[in-house]
């Protein structure tokens, strides 16, 4: 899965995100990019380094409890 993300900014400046869900034995391995910081300028270092810590955040509670998973996925 793919999609630009510009959340309140424009869509000159939105940033490409990219999830690939793979069969890892009896799991699901997802990996995540999030590409073309240089969109945003002078904010973007700052940006990326927010993201890297929100995203993590994000994974790993869909990581520690399935059950939020099958809530979205149902």
């Amino acid at each position: 899965m793919a999609f630009t993300w510009h959340p309140g900014r424009s869509e000159a400046e939105s940033t490409s995100v990219e999830v690939r869900f793979e069969a890892d034995g009896t799991g699901t391995r997802l990996t995540l990019r999030h590409t073309n910081w240089e969109r945003m300028g002078k904010l973007a270092r700052r940006a990326q380094r927010g993201y890297n810590i929100g995203w993590k955040g994000v994974l790993d509670v869909f990581a520690g409890n399935p059950s939020v998973i099958m809530a979205l996925t149902a």
